[in-house]
C-alpha cells in the first residue's frame, strides 16, 4: 500500500479526495492532510511517503517552498512523487510526477492519481527508479533537468515491459511521456537530447568510454544509453 500526503488549502476538495480515494483505492493510504508548513517538512523528512499531492497557490506561498525545500536538499526518494495543483507551469523539477491545473475538477486529480499509483506500485516492487538514478549520477547526468526526468522515466517504461525491442521509440515509449505531460514527441525527446549533450560536456570521458566499451571517445546515443542501463541493473 502507498502512503499518500496532501498538502492543500482547499479544505472541501481535500475531503472528496479523500473520501474518493478511502472507498475506492485500496492502494492508496492517505497518511495525512495539512496545510501547515512545518508540518508537511516534519512529515517529508521522518516518515514513509510514497507521493505527494501538493497545491502551490497556498497562503504565505508555503506550497512552492515545500517544492524549493526537497529541490535544495536533493531528497531523491521524492523524485517523479509530487503531483503538482497548479494554475500555470512554475518549475521543471524532477520531483513532480504531472501537473494538474489548479481548476480542475476531482476526477482530473483523481486520474492523476491512478497513474502515478501505477507508476508507483511498479516502482516499488523494482526499486527500479533508484538503480537508473544511480547510473546516470555515475555518468555526471545533472538530476535537475527536466530532460534527465524525461530519461529516468523512459528507461524505466522501458523496463517494466520487459520485452520490449526498442523498434519506433518515439512512438511506443515517448508518446507516453508526452500523453503524460501534455508536450509533443518532438519535445520530450529535445529536452533528452540536451540533458544528454549537458552531461557528455560535465562528464569523464576516460569513464564514458569504459563504461560503453567504446573504442573511442565519442557521445553515447541515447538508444546506447538506455539499454546499457537496462542491461546493468537487470
Amino acid at each position: 500500500m502507498l502512503n499518500m500526503l496532501v498538502i492543500m488549502e482547499n479544505i472541501d476538495l481535500g475531503i472528496k479526495l479523500i473520501n474518493y480515494i478511502s472507498e475506492n483505492d485500496k492502494n492508496v493510504r492517505l497518511y495525512s492532510f495539512c496545510n501547515n508548513y512545518e508540518k508537511a517538512i516534519n512529515i517529508l523528512t521522518t516518515k514513509s511517503i510514497d507521493f505527494i499531492v501538493l497545491e502551490v497557490n497556498l497562503k504565505n506561498s508555503f506550497g512552492i517552498n515545500i517544492l524549493k525545500y526537497l529541490m535544495a536538499k536533493r531528497i531523491t526518494r521524492y523524485h517523479n512523487s509530487i503531483i503538482l495543483l497548479s494554475s500555470k507551469i512554475i518549475s521543471n523539477s524532477a520531483f513532480i510526477y504531472e501537473y494538474v491545473n489548479q481548476k480542475s475538477n476531482l476526477n482530473d486529480i483523481i486520474k492523476s492519481i491512478n497513474r502515478i499509483t501505477k507508476f508507483k506500485l511498479h516502482s516499488k516492487n523494482t526499486n527500479v527508479i533508484n538503480k537508473i538514478i544511480s547510473e546516470l549520477s555515475c555518468l555526471n547526468y545533472d538530476l535537475s533537468l527536466i530532460g534527465t526526468k524525461y530519461l529516468i522515466e523512459v528507461i524505466t517504461e522501458i523496463y517494466l515491459k520487459k520485452n520490449y525491442l526498442g523498434d519506433n521509440l518515439k512512438n511506443n515509449i515517448y508518446s507516453i511521456l508526452a500523453t503524460r505531460y501534455n508536450k509533443s514527441i518532438n519535445t520530450i525527446y529535445g529536452d533528452i537530447k540536451h540533458a544528454t549533450k549537458n552531461m557528455y560536456e560535465r562528464c569523464n570521458k576516460e569513464y564514458i568510454k569504459e563504461y560503453f566499451g567504446f573504442e573511442i571517445y565519442r557521445k553515447p546515443k541515447i538508444t546506447e544509453i538506455i539499454f546499457k542501463i537496462i542491461y546493468k541493473i537487470k
